[in-house]
């Protein structure tokens, strides 16, 4: 999950115009497989749109993500800026995260995952 954290503001994707980011992308000696198939990031543009595709799915949470990650906003001030409480905040920027994560797109949606999912350990 923390690859995913790195990525995020790494890309300058998902704000389109940012020239002040380089990303170099180095990619693994050997094949990632997982059960006979293999990944489908081969090259940082793959890995970019399936990382955009996977937020688009979060709805408004994953503005969460890009003013914590990408614009380096802190908790307090992105809870002010939403009138939200901090630990709402948080639970939220985690579901983000470890609904974006892993080699597969999760079958279900944002919303139902969230529903379906409680976390003890919080990653922001």
């Amino acid at each position: 999950m923390e690859n995913v954290t790195v990525f995020i503001p790494t890309t300058g994707l998902i704000l389109p115009g940012r020239s002040d980011i380089n990303f170099h992308f180095e990619p693994p000696s050997r094949t990632i497989s997982h059960k006979s198939q293999r990944t489908r990031f081969t090259n940082p543009a793959s890995l970019a749109a399936e990382v955009d595709f996977r937020l688009s799915r979060c709805g408004l949470d994953r503005y969460l993500i890009i003013d914590r990650y990408v614009k380096g906003l802190s908790i307090e001030e992105i809870a002010r800026y939403v009138c939200m409480e901090n630990d709402q905040i948080c639970r939220r920027i985690n579901a983000v995260l470890r609904y974006i994560s892993g080699w597969r797109r999760k079958e279900v949606t944002y919303k139902e995952y969230k529903r379906s999912h409680r976390w003890k350990k919080l990653l922001c």
